[in-house]
């Protein structure tokens, strides 16, 4: 729920963010800079994240629209109860729980 989202600035600079995402990192290198993305919330479909970095003159770049992304979290399966050893029981119970 925290994904990484690669962009390419051609200046150094301050990054915002706009729309539904944000991130901890506030500063563009000129050239690719990698951000992770806040925790975002699972199933949710995110449309209208954008991304401007200003540079040292105060000039900003257009906003980047970020393409729309949907967080899909896997779900996550532990062992409850474990088959029993070995015995002349054919129809063994197993549990399990899942996230």
């Amino acid at each position: 729920n925290t994904p990484n989202y690669t962009f390419s600035s051609t200046e150094a600079g301050t990054i915002s963010y706009g729309g539904a995402c944000d991130s901890s990192k506030s500063s563009a290198s000129a050239n690719n800079n990698t951000i992770t993305f806040n925790a975002l919330n699972d199933g949710t479909t995110y449309s209208d994240c954008t991304i401007t970095v200003t540079d040292a003159s105060g000039n900003a770049s257009d906003a980047l629209d970020v393409t729309s992304f949907t967080v899909a979290i896997p779900p996550v399966l532990a062992e409850v109860t474990a088959v029993p050893t070995p015995t002349d029981n054919n129809t063994p119970n197993y549990t399990f729980s899942s996230t």
